[in-house]
């Protein structure tokens, strides 16, 4: 399963333009300008056919090979695109910014112009230059683009104003762009995580609210409900309200990716409210995946202490002697692993 921060960043950093179909040679020429306008085709379809084979470098070179040569005719703005993007796909950020501002000059198209203003915000929000995603995404026409370009935008525009800080801006953008798509979900969570962290936990748990699923349909849809309860989860337990804790951290999959920590936690809020038997018993099940993980050597050392408060001190000890044994273990393993690499 594809993370939140990778499934956002996939969206909105994936430098894709809207391509029109290979050309097709026609017939034989009927005119000298028809001629000229199919030989142009021809060279960019060439590059096209490099995209479309997932040739980024042979697209490049003969991008600039024959818009160089001027071979591009009526092409160019789309070729020009083509280019933009792919060196944006191959990483090369830097020269595709300058591909996409030199198609802002004032003779450009509204299309050619809006899609490059488009890419000019994707690459602001990679560099974290919000105010510039904002600047960029202002210029774009208000009913361009295909319905999943225009809620590309909005989303862009709501992630841009969170992590600005304005809340109430994305707020508003996101009730006023609402929606049942799971990149709605993603921003209603990335948006109670920033209200959690200014301190209005009961707003963040709305927004945690709407980010979850009634019935997850999908591993992705059921792997952000398990994120959004265990982010709930321990946010309400450092506010020490471990009831509501509890229950938030109980809705987290047993085998889901989120699981170790949310294990950990739903027992220190059961032990926190006394039932500490619960506990014990939500640990065990920790401690028995026996692998190297924070959640799972804490919960050994966390069953001892639980047991020692039932007065169980023969057991205790017992819990302790056999933590104490599992971390020596583990310690002469990173031992000798480290020899191996020296």
């Amino acid at each position: 399963m594809m993370s939140s921060a990778g499934r956002i960043g996939g969206m909105l950093l994936a430098a894709l333009c809207c391509l029109p179909a290979l050309p097709v040679a026609g017939e034989s020429a009927k005119a000298p300008a028809e001629s000229a306008a199919r030989v142009a085709n021809l060279f960019y379809g060439d590059a096209l056919f490099h995209y479309y084979q997932n040739d980024p470098f042979g697209t490049i070179v003969r991008i600039l090979a024959y818009d160089s040569q001027d071979r591009l005719g009526s092409d160019r703005a789309e070729a020009r695109l083509l280019l933009a993007g792919t060196r944006l796909a191959w990483g090369q950020t830097a020269a595709a910014e300058a591909d996409f501002r030199r198609l802002l000059d004032a003779h450009a198209l509204d299309r050619v112009r809006n899609r490059a203003w488009f890419q000019l915000a994707r690459i602001a929000y990679a560099r974290d230059e919000f105010p510039r995603v904002l600047q960029s995404l202002a210029h774009i026409n208000a009913g361009w683009g295909t319905s999943e370009q225009q809620g590309e935008r909005r989303l862009l525009k709501a992630l841009a104003l969170l992590k600005s800080g304005k809340l109430e801006p994305a707020r508003e953008t996101l009730a006023r762009h609402g929606g049942a798509s799971l990149m709605q979900h993603y921003l209603s969570y990335n948006l109670g995580v920033l209200l959690a962290r200014s301190g209005r936990l009961e707003e963040a748990i709305q927004a945690w609210d709407e980010a979850a699923f009634e019935t997850p349909r999908d591993a992705e849809q059921a792997a952000l409900d398990d994120l959004v309860n265990s982010v709930a989860g321990h946010a309400l337990l450092r506010a020490g309200r471990d009831r509501a804790a509890a229950t938030r951290l109980a809705r987290v999959r047993v085998q889901g990716p989120y699981s170790d920590k949310a294990l950990l936690s739903y027992g220190l809020a059961l032990f926190r409210q006394d039932r500490l038997e619960e506990a014990i018993g939500v640990w065990q099940t920790l401690v028995a995946r026996d692998r190297v993980s924070p959640a799972v050597l804490e919960a050994r050392l966390a069953i001892p202490h639980a047991l020692a408060r039932l007065g169980a001190l023969g057991q205790a000890a017992e819990a302790y002697q056999a933590a104490i044994a599992h971390f020596d273990q583990r310690e002469r393993q990173l031992t000798a692993l480290l020899r191996k690499t020296d």
